[in-house]
């Protein structure tokens, strides 16, 4: 399982709005990081200042780890 996770942070400490997405192989997450729409939407966050952070997290059974993509 993957976990497609973008958040917003109104003072950049701590999460004010979380969206994740769920992805059954890392192959298919990595295809919807891509897309005009999702790159749409992040450059209208940042466009009203807000600090947007995406990040692409394939879940192990006890200790996920983040991938730099």
């Amino acid at each position: 399982m993957v976990s497609f996770v973008a958040y917003r942070t109104a003072n950049q400490e701590s999460p004010d709005t979380i969206t994740m997405l769920e992805f059954r192989t890392m192959q298919e997450a990595q295809q919807a990081a891509v897309p005009e729409p999702l790159k749409q939407i992040l450059d209208e966050l940042r466009s009203v200042g807000a600090v947007a952070r995406v990040l692409l997290i394939e879940r192990l059974p006890f200790t996920p780890e983040p991938i730099l993509a």
